[in-house]
């Protein structure tokens, strides 16, 4: 087997890993980590730990960034996108960002949805880190 048709196939099984994740609901979640035995408060504040740095280190990398373009220059503050796209667009986007980037992750709130405001906010901040380009939001 060829590496290239072994990388498809191991992408195609995370995508349908993904995707059966993602039906699975809240007490099918809970139900299975306690079948596996995972501690779901450790598990929770190592993906909140590491989500935390996972911003830091987004954050650093912009700020060392800026310092290069303009070594002189303030770094500008994060702001708002001006103009988003629709919420459906938006999640449609955030999904399509995940199966193509298996390392980007998000964590939800325990049982909760996302709000409008939440998506919102993840979008700008995707924006802002360069994972989602503004340009690409024309409808």
């Amino acid at each position: 087997m060829s590496s290239n048709k072994m990388i498809d196939e191991i992408a195609s099984l995370q995508d349908a890993a993904i995707a059966d994740l993602i039906a699975m609901s809240d007490a099918e979640l809970h139900a299975e980590a306690k079948e596996d035995e995972v501690d779901l408060e450790r598990f929770a504040s190592t993906t909140r730990q590491a989500m935390r740095e996972a911003a830091a280190a987004a954050l650093r990398q912009r700020l060392n960034a800026s310092k290069v373009s303009s070594p002189h220059s303030a770094p500008q503050p994060h702001r708002a996108v001006s103009v988003r796209p629709s919420l459906e667009k938006i999640k449609q986007m955030v999904q399509q960002l995940f199966v193509q980037e298996p390392t980007v992750g998000l964590a939800f709130r325990e049982g909760k949805r996302q709000s409008e405001a939440d998506w919102h906010s993840l979008y700008d901040d995707l924006v802002a880190m360069g994972a989602i380009k503004a340009e690409d939001n024309e409808h």
